[in-house]
């Protein structure tokens, strides 16, 4: 994994002109330990300037909780382009549901931000996304913040990936070498990508931004 010190740092490698676009106070708020070193500001950071750079036409959000991530992709992408958002509600889940979320939303409090802000290019979707079989083509952007149990992440990095152009961009929340031993989700995701590596869905290199929990992965 490549790590640079800085989203500047990153840009020069990719050639990237753009500046990423981060506009919402959520990501600048540090309420716990866990929110150290403008870590929120760094995975928005990485998210908004791959968006901004990449200009998908179609993006994928999994795990909307109240919609910041799929609001930041929709701020840094075209207008015409569209973000499909996916995220369980409290009746799909099931005994075989993941455990590792944050909190399971009502249904009314699921993309409660983007929702507010009135944004118009985002699809809301209501499905369980080990279950949930995408219908997309030519997915420019993924960003998986779902369920953090390694299966639930294997699951939705290939189903992704499977709907992504080669050059498309993947990004993974709550993946960090360092802390994935004081956090079991953490811990989990990077099992899930360890899997990955051994089994082909992923090859090639990792990318991350110091004190950044999102960790960027083009495919090949």
């Amino acid at each position: 994994m490549y790590t640079f010190d800085s989203y500047i740092e990153l840009s020069k490698y990719f050639s990237w002109k753009k500046k990423p676009a981060v506009e919402d106070s959520f990501y600048y708020l540090q309420k716990s330990i866990e929110d150290i070193n403008s870590r929120k500001i760094r995975d928005a950071e990485s998210i908004a300037l791959v968006a901004a750079n990449t200009r998908p036409s179609t993006c994928v959000d999994i795990g909307t909780a109240d919609g910041h991530s799929a609001a930041l992709i929709s701020r840094n992408i075209p207008r015409s382009s569209v973000v499909y958002t996916v995220n369980i509600l409290p009746e799909q889940v099931t005994k075989r549901s993941g455990k590792l979320v944050t909190k399971i939303f009502s249904k009314n409090d699921i993309g409660s931000y983007y929702k507010k802000k009135r944004i118009k290019n985002i699809v809301q979707i209501f499905e369980d996304s080990m279950i949930w079989m995408p219908r997309l083509k030519d997915v420019g952007l993924g960003f998986i913040d779902g369920c953090h149990d390694a299966n639930y992440v294997i699951s939705d990095t290939t189903k992704i990936l499977n709907t992504m152009r080669s050059g498309g961009f993947l990004l993974l929340h709550d993946f960090s070498l360092n802390d994935r031993w004081r956090y079991k989700w953490i811990d989990n995701v990077c099992v899930a990508v360890e899997k990955m590596y051994k089994l082909g869905i992923i090859s090639g290199p990792l990318y991350t931004i110091k004190n950044s929990w999102t960790c960027i992965y083009k495919k090949q």
